[in-house]
């Protein structure tokens, strides 16, 4: 019996291994296109670690004075590259900080030989900056308590200075039975770094719904405020200002359209001359740490949003029924957006102006590509560049037409068909991005590496062209990769 659970076993892992290898590999070419060959010689490629051991700096940003860049990792961090000291600072963070008060430099006041100030009044009001300090009743409602009969009834006054709005004197009352003494107490106000703490440099995407995932980045180019979607917890944004972290606030949070939470917030554009902010849901179903079981299962659950924060911030629907909806771009004329839809491989346009002479439909395929693609970014040199994660192929259509084939795959644990994933992706020449013509869609140039380099720029999810060099983007290596063009 046991041989047979072992052969069993064997047998879909083996099926399981043949159906991924199909997804991610394929021997088809794109040929008479320029390639940019990404190779390690004259210290041209740069691998920036991320910061405290967290991993998949997926999508980048760079604020609008030219800072950063920006990058969400694994652990709900968004951390700005600080390149003239050679390193990482923490800009922000999906999981708000608590309130914590930290009492330190106690001094016990008596109180005329009473006892038990069980509540405390301020005469000129609390923080007031005033002499009016805190009025101590000596008496409860149930009757009055006192130390040796003194006292009985009575109010005291304490004339006491309050200081900065940073740290304030508080009195806390005792126990009524408990001394002659007030307490008067230094109260700091700081983030705990108990949940912060707990989740910095985590890589676990079961941790992921707590910590937060940092996707897609975008910043207003005229108010500085920087959006995030994160995975699990919706569109945010991040206020500007000096010093770093902060925590990002939700503008269309996870229970938005009553309390159906977000499931997979993804890819975020903004408007520059709008401010309106687009994003992807990417499915309805699942969450990001099952994002291989939306590709096997067909899932089009997907959805194009728009959020308005001049318009009262509702969130629009402006298109659903997609297949993986990733990525978002806008185009250089402002006319229409750039969608990456996984699954099937297509770039999309979603014109924003459909009375523009080009537009014969609100939605409309621009490429089918052989690969899955992941964010877009648009190319100083012209066109728009598309990360590419794995390549595809036939089984892809295969496992969607056989519902047996699915089943199987959709059976396993997601982290045993993502390391199998892993593993059959580094057979072969890895190509690991593509630059399209915006006009028709057409690839004009294809970035890719061999070798050594193979093991370490893989599942890459963006490319960003920016004075000179290409930063590479991962959504599992510890590491950003910089290029240095010729």
């Amino acid at each position: 019996m046991k041989m047979a659970v072992l052969a069993g076993a064997a047998v879909v892992a083996v099926a399981a291994a043949a159906m991924v290898a199909a997804l991610l590999s394929s021997p088809d070419a794109l040929r008479d296109v320029a390639v940019l060959e990404i190779g390690g010689g004259e210290g041209r490629v740069e691998l920036v670690p991320v910061d405290a051991g967290a991993a998949g700096p997926e999508s980048l940003a760079f604020d609008p004075a030219g800072g950063g860049p920006y990058a969400g990792v694994s652990d709900g961090r968004v951390l700005r590259w600080v390149p003239g000291e050679r390193r990482w600072e923490e800009h922000s963070a999906s999981c708000a900080p608590e309130l914590l008060l930290e009492i330190g430099d106690a001094e016990l006041l008596p109180l005329d030989g009473a006892a038990g100030p069980e509540s405390l009044v301020f005469a000129g009001g609390y923080g007031d900056g005033g002499e009016g300090g805190p009025r101590s009743r000596a008496c409860r409602t149930a009757g009055c308590l006192g130390a040796g009969g003194a006292a009985l009834g009575r109010a005291l006054l304490l004339r006491a200075q309050t200081s900065s709005f940073s740290r304030e004197t508080l009195l806390v009352p005792n126990q009524p039975e408990s001394s002659a003494y007030g307490s008067r107490l230094t109260v700091v106000c700081r983030p705990p770094p108990s949940k912060l703490d707990s989740c910095r440099g985590s890589q676990d995407p079961g941790r992921e719904h707590e910590c937060g995932r940092p996707l897609g980045l975008k910043f207003n180019p005229d108010t500085g405020e920087l959006y995030v979607a994160d995975a699990y917890h919706g569109l945010r944004m991040v206020a500007p200002g000096p010093g770093g972290g902060k925590a990002s606030r939700p503008v269309a949070p996870e229970w938005w359209q009553g309390a159906r939470a977000f499931s997979f917030a993804n890819g975020v554009e903004v408007d520059p001359g709008t401010g309106a902010v687009y994003f992807t849901e990417t499915s309805t179903r699942f969450q990001r740490r099952e994002f291989l079981r939306i590709v096997v299962s067909g899932d089009t659950t997907g959805r194009l949003l728009r959020y308005d924060p001049r318009g009262g911030g509702g969130v629009e629907v402006l298109a659903d029924g997609l297949a993986f909806p990733n990525g978002l771009a806008m185009s250089s004329d402002g006319t229409h957006l750039l969608l990456a839809e996984t699954t099937t491989g297509r770039i999309l346009r979603y014109w924003l102006r459909p009375t523009a002479p080009k537009a014969p439909a609100l939605l409309e395929e621009v490429a089918r590509l052989p690969w899955f693609p992941d964010n877009i970014r648009m190319s100083p040199r012209g066109g728009f560049w598309v990360g590419l994660h794995a390549r595809r192929g036939k089984l892809a259509q295969y496992c969607i037409s056989y519902p047996w084939l699915r089943r199987l795959v959709l059976a396993l644990p997601p982290r045993h068909v993502q390391r199998a994933s892993s593993l059959l992706s580094r057979l072969g020449r890895q190509v690991i991005a593509l630059r399209l013509s915006e006009e028709d869609g057409r690839v004009v140039e294809m970035a890719s590496v061999h070798g050594d380099l193979r093991r370490v720029f893989r599942s890459v999810s963006e490319v960003a062209e920016r004075n000179g060099s290409i930063w590479i983007g991962s959504v599992m290596s510890p590491f950003l990769g910089v290029y240095k063009l010729q």
